[in-house]
């Protein structure tokens, strides 16, 4: 019997399961993230893998974990990103940021061409709930390979409350 191309994608991912982020409010104290910045051209990451491939591996050597971590993007202009990469240990990266915010979250599945769409809902349920945004993160929560083996694509709106 011949294998599908699908079967033979390998990845360590856990699953996502989306209703651990939906409609939350999360509450972070000193959670600490390495930034660093994406290179893009009109909101198209030019080097967003080499930065991610990067990070994980300094995170992985210096924790001995590979376990399920956030990764954190903020568009910041039409030609660069913020990333931010969730770290456990208390080793001082060069940025190292603590973040303490209140934060609201909602589950999309993620076609790229409905990025403004889901940012205007997010908004509208922030207006909803009445709460003030001060800025929006974005969690790519499938990895490329994880996309393509399950045909879902998550992205989780982390709308930062004022």
């Amino acid at each position: 019997m011949k294998k599908n191309k699908v079967d033979k994608i390998k990845c360590n991912c856990k699953p996502f399961l989306p209703l651990d982020f939906q409609d939350k409010e999360i509450i972070w104290v000193d959670k600490t993230f390495i930034k660093d910045h994406v290179t893009s051209f009109f909101h198209v990451h030019l080097n967003m893998w080499s930065i991610i491939k990067k990070n994980i591996k300094k995170i992985w050597i210096s924790e001995n974990e590979h376990d399920y971590k956030l990764i954190l993007t903020s568009e910041k202009s039409l030609f660069w990103t913020d990333i931010y990469f969730e770290i456990w240990n208390k080793i001082k990266y060069k940025n190292t940021i603590k973040m303490s915010w209140i934060f609201h979250t909602k589950v999309f599945e993620w076609p790229l061409r409905n990025v403004l769409k889901r940012k205007e809902e997010m908004i509208q349920y922030m207006n909803w709930k009445w709460k003030k945004i001060t800025e929006i993160y974005y969690f790519y929560a499938t990895c490329p390979s994880c996309a393509r083996k399950f045909w879902k694509n998550y992205v989780v709106i982390f709308a930062k409350e004022k």
